[in-house]
């Protein structure tokens, strides 16, 4: 079976876990792009990567198939339209952006490309949290005061190396 081309831009503790399951399938060869030198090496030596860059334009001259972008979340959005303009298909953890700024271009780039694009960790796609929003539209309650959502983690398949204080 061919292997994709896949680069993960930002390599924190998401980004990690991003190349941890994509090295998973078997059917990834991997770079990455981490502008700390030392946590692309880190990383990079752990997981046998062998393709690392430190700029973003270097990874992108490189012209991988598919691009996950896991850096802060005010380079999404640009990052994503920069890749999509060179054919990349794209997964964009969540957030997409900090604002609507620059997603009408990249929607239009994405479409004229003809690329698969998602955003990672879409809360509004489970059923449970999916049906309250229906409740709340259909005026089923009253005016909303306040809504918690808590959400929570299995411990095995936490990042390795993170500290349980931050939880």
């Amino acid at each position: 079976m061919p292997k994709h081309r896949v680069l993960v831009i930002g390599v924190g503790s998401i980004g990690e876990r991003h190349l941890r399951c994509f090295q998973a399938t078997g059917r990834a060869e991997l770079s990455l792009c981490e502008v700390n030198e030392t946590l692309g090496a880190d990383v990079a030596h752990r997981y046998g990567v062998t393709e690392t860059f430190a700029r973003f334009e270097d990874a992108l001259a490189a012209r991988p198939e598919i691009a996950v972008i896991a850096t802060p979340a005010q380079l999404h959005v640009a990052q994503a339209t920069r890749l999509a303009a060179t054919h990349v298909h794209l997964l964009i953890e969540k957030p997409l952006g900090i604002s609507l700024d620059g997603v009408d271009q990249l929607r239009a780039v994405v479409a004229d490309q003809r690329l698969t694009v998602a955003v990672g960790y879409v809360s509004h796609l489970y059923p449970c949290l999916n049906a309250m929003r229906r409740a709340l539209i259909e005026g089923r309650f009253r005016r909303p005061v306040q809504i918690v959502v808590t959400c929570g983690q299995a411990l095995p398949y936490l990042p390795p190396g993170l500290p349980l204080h931050l939880l």
